[in-house]
């Protein structure tokens, strides 16, 4: 009956198509499965997406038969695996320089691999899901534009950077392929076909890669820019012609004016036809003259106003400029320090630190000399060698002067003089000795520096004890820093400028060095031209950069 037929229908498995469309350069062929149900509804295309076998390519070897091709399953091998999300393929390509295969799916998607190492590829999807199904795809001789039509009636050109675009896909589990698939043998296959497809690559046509080629949009502008001038010209020509005219009649009248005699001559006020007129084109001159001056003013003006803005940015508030200073021969060069003038509210902060300073030392530093307590000796106005007691000054006091002596006189006088120096010492010795304190007893004196030193001594606590309090000079406040911050600035820039003090000295040293040099080569020359001597001179020079201060003057050779 009827229902056991449609029963056995469904049950009856429906083959699966099968399209190819290139060789591989080893002379296979590339073939990919396409269902049965194709042209199915999307409830059908669920089904389909399940199945690996069709997002695959195979490769097989052709046979030899007078019009089909047998490929059997066991000698068919995988060519490369798309992906479940890639669709059932529907076009499959190569590039026009044979290193990329393009495939192309029913879902709109498109993939590019490369011919060498099909795991390196990138995939694209901007054509529609359901009705973008790719139909055609082309790669450009250099590989860089892709262009792709889909039945969604959209045509998408894409600019792509290869080396960037490509990826490694990893690799997945292939599908397995039927037993027998039968196709058309592409070699006696239809002739018409071939002729469609030869007719298309000659027709293809190359890229415009040259960036200085004009558009149709330029070049008609262009065109019409030089139609434009063209007619100017054409009326410029016809007017130069006119006045040409205009003036060689005039000519003839003045040599016709000449050759007449002097009584009949017109002169040359009286071949102005209209005076006004001249003085009119005249004003108009001078106006126009005018003009120009005053626009050259305003420029001058304007970049005077300009260079006075920067020197007072960069220049007016410096001491010194950065300076090089050359030597008379080799490359050793010196620079000086460019330094800053301070601010002036800077210069007033550290003047009053100056007088804050000073004041303090005054306070801590009294001009009195140091007080020791009384009886104690003070050894600080002794000198190294020189005795607290010169006897020989106390015996000559003792001794008469007498104005002429015999050689016996002085021997005996000087003997004298020595025996009184020993009688005071010896005498000044013993009242040492009576003076000396006793050894088992403490000197009083000792004892009195010694309770002097315990008065004043200061109280010297670690920083580590807890009872540690700063001293309120050693206290550091953000006013106290600034002051310090503000004492470097002022250093630095007063080393600095000490330095350029001397680098400005050694330039003017040079320069004074260069004219004296330059002075005597002058004598030098006449010497050696009225010996008849040639010899190279030696002959200093300052440049430019060591005289940064003179970028203003300009002279007639520069």
């Amino acid at each position: 009956n009827e229902d056991e037929r449609l029963h056995e229908e469904k049950q009856t498995p429906i083959p699966d198509l099968v399209s190819f469309s290139i060789y591989d350069q080893d002379g296979s062929i590339l073939f990919s499965l396409q269902p049965p149900n194709y042209n199915d509804d999307a409830a059908a295309m669920k089904n389909i997406n399940l199945d690996d076998r069709y997002t695959t390519v195979y490769k097989a070897s052709m046979g030899s038969g007078p019009g089909t091709t047998t490929f059997d399953v066991k000698n068919a091998a995988t060519y490369v695996s798309l992906g479940k999300e890639f669709g059932v393929l529907s076009l499959m390509c190569s590039s026009i320089s044979s290193n990329y295969v393009l495939f192309g799916s029913r879902s709109g998607r498109i993939q590019v691999r490369h011919a060498g190492n099909l795991n390196e590829a990138f995939q694209l999807n901007l054509h529609d899901g359901d009705t973008g199904e790719i139909s055609a795809l082309s790669l450009t001789f250099d590989d860089r534009i892709l262009t792709s039509i889909g039945k969604d009636s959209n045509i998408f050109v894409y600019n792509v950077d290869m080396d960037q675009a490509l990826r490694v896909v990893k690799s997945k589990d292939l599908p397995t392929l039927p037993e027998k698939v039968e196709v058309e043998d592409p070699e006696n296959g239809n002739d018409e076909e071939k002729e469609g497809q030869g007719m298309e690559e000659e027709r293809r046509t190359e890229d415009i890669v040259n960036t200085k080629a004009y558009s149709f949009e330029e070049a008609k502008q262009k065109k019409e820019m030089d139609d434009k001038r063209t007619v100017a010209e054409r009326k410029k020509d016809k007017m130069r012609a006119e006045i040409k005219k205009l003036q060689d009649s005039f000519e003839a009248l003045l040599k016709a004016n000449a050759a007449l005699p002097a009584s009949e001559r017109l002169s040359c006020e009286e071949f102005e036809i209209d005076p006004e007129l001249m003085q009119s084109l005249k004003r108009k001159a001078n106006d126009k003259v005018q003009l120009v001056r005053d626009e050259l003013l305003w420029e001058s003006e304007k970049w005077r106003v300009q260079i006075k803005k920067l020197k007072e940015k960069f220049y007016n508030n410096l001491l010194v400029e950065h300076i090089r200073l050359y030597s008379f021969s080799g490359d050793l060069v010196v620079t000086s320090y460019r330094v800053a003038d301070l601010a002036p509210k800077m210069k007033q902060e550290i003047e009053e630190i100056h007088k804050i300073l000073k004041n303090q030392s005054m306070e801590n530093s009294p001009g009195c000399k140091l007080v020791l307590p009384s009886g104690v000796p003070n050894a600080l106005h002794y000198k190294p060698g020189q005795s607290p007691r010169n006897y020989l000054r106390e015996v000559n006091a003792r001794t008469p002067k007498s104005k002429k002596l015999s050689g016996a006189q002085k021997r005996k006088l000087n003997a004298e003089r020595n025996r009184n120096i020993r009688e005071l010492r010896e005498k000044e010795m013993s009242n040492l000795e009576r003076q000396k304190p006793d050894t088992t007893k403490e000197d009083p004196a000792d004892l009195r520096l010694l309770e002097t030193a315990r008065v004043n001594r200061g109280d010297f606590k670690l920083k580590s004890s807890p009872n540690y309090v700063v001293p309120a000079s050693q206290r550091v406040n953000t006013e106290k820093k600034r002051r310090q911050m503000l004492l470097v600035v002022d250093s630095v820039q007063r080393v600095k400028m000490q330095y350029n003090r001397k680098f400005l000295a050694v330039r003017d040293l040079k320069k004074i060095i260069c004219e004296r040099v330059a002075k005597d080569n002058v004598e030098l020359d006449a010497i050696n031209e009225y010996l008849g001597i040639e010899e190279e001179t030696f002959r200093p020079c300052m440049r430019k950069d060591e005289w940064p201060e003179k970028r203003e003057q300009v002279y007639l050779k520069d």
